[in-house]
Parts: structure tokens; C-alpha cells; sequence
């Protein structure tokens, strides 16, 4: 018998899912963003207004 043909690769099948604890359920879906430089919602450091005015 082939070495190759007794292993199985590691991990969980990609075909089967793991379940989920309820209190492991995702809370952060409705929650936005805060940009990084001024800690305001509704944008990111890229396009914060605060860093423009820098400028």
C-alpha cells in the first residue's frame, strides 16, 4: 500500500461546516466603521476630511 494513499490532509473538509454556538454569532455586522485619524464613523483615513484641512 502507498504511503500517499493511507494519509488524509489536515484540517476540516472543505465541504463541511462547523456549527456555531449561539453566543458565537456574529454581533459587529451593523456596526460602521471609525476612521483612524479623527475617530469619526462614515469614512476611513483616506478620505477623512480632517486630514484635508491639513493640508
Amino acid at each position: 500500500m502507498n504511503d500517499s494513499e493511507s494519509r488524509r490532509p489536515k484540517g476540516r473538509p472543505p465541504d463541511t461546516a462547523r456549527f456555531k454556538e449561539p453566543l458565537e454569532t456574529s454581533n459587529n455586522v451593523n456596526k460602521t466603521r471609525k476612521c483612524g485619524l479623527c475617530n469619526e464613523s462614515g469614512h476611513n483615513h483616506t478620505t477623512c476630511p480632517m486630514e484635508k484641512k491639513k493640508e
